[in-house]
């Protein structure tokens, strides 16, 4: 997809889509929004002690106009920034932090993450959580995953600790060997022993938003963790769910296989 086609997404549209307000009248864990909630929860559980949290830095890269993907991060780290390369998700986040009353409402996933996957009660652990998760929300970035020398321009150097990439890599490439420099770029902002985590729409070659179809290049879950392999990160943690477990019913806003959940981490290696 150019830019040009990039001006026209509809950020609020795909909210509306993807992030309904009525997932959680009947929760069910085979959906595709509740499950990638329920992976961010098991990374942090797993692996939260790997790191510093007064001191670790979370990027959430690609994260298009959603935040669901750091509610599960903020008591882990000191600092999250979100990035994309669509102003337009930028201006929905953006809005969201600062508690705008036109911002997408995103409270129906805080409870869900915080009363039901945490397990800590009441509406008060809950408006907590938002207003860490806004405190800690430093930037909002342009990205752009296809620059090897920025990716994120004027970031001034940052480093990560951990690096999240949710339905987004996979969405912007057009082989399995332009996947690879992306994720040597990805490589170059993490700290040495950083984590990246990602969830990928396996072997799909659509998704849509307000009746358009935008491409994807159909990864396979081997080709995922081979090119992974091959920059140097080391694989940790890798979970498959079937399209028929995962996916929003009776709205076929993609035509994936499965989403893959992948751990890597990049031990030893300094950023290049």
């Amino acid at each position: 997809m150019d830019d040009k086609e990039y001006k026209k997404f509809n950020a609020r549209e795909y909210l509306h889509l993807h992030y309904p307000q009525s997932l959680f009248d009947k929760p069910d864990p085979n959906v595709s929004t509740i499950y990638k909630l329920s992976c961010y929860n098991k990374f942090y559980q797993q692996f939260h002690k790997e790191w510093d949290s007064s001191t670790a830095r979370m990027l959430d890269l690609g994260g298009g106009p959603s935040v669901h993907c750091l509610i599960s991060a903020s008591p882990y780290v000191a600092v999250i920034d979100h990035s994309d390369f669509v102003q337009t998700c930028r201006d929905e986040v953006l809005l969201w932090k600062k508690n705008d009353p036109n911002a997408y409402d995103w409270s129906p996933y805080f409870r869900y993450v915080v009363n039901t996957l945490e397990g800590l009660s009441g509406p008060e652990a809950v408006a907590e959580r938002m207003k860490m998760t806004r405190d800690k929300l430093e930037d909002v970035l342009l990205c752009d995953v296809k620059c090897a020398n920025s990716v994120l321009p004027g970031n001034d150097g940052k480093r990560y600790d951990l690096i999240f990439s949710i339905s987004c890599i996979e969405n912007v490439v057009e082989s399995v060997e332009e996947y690879g420099r992306i994720l040597v770029n990805v490589k170059s902002l993490l700290n040495p022993n950083g984590f990246f985590v990602t969830i990928v729409n396996l072997d799909c070659s659509y998704y849509t938003v307000d009746g358009k179809n935008y491409p994807c290049f159909p990864i396979s879950q081997e080709d995922v963790i081979k090119s992974m392999e091959a920059v140097g990160f080391k694989i940790m943690l890798v979970e498959y769910s079937r399209n028929s477990e995962v996916t929003i019913s009776n709205n076929p806003y993609h035509n994936s296989a499965g989403k893959g959940f992948f751990v890597a981490r990049l031990v030893s290696h300094a950023p290049n």
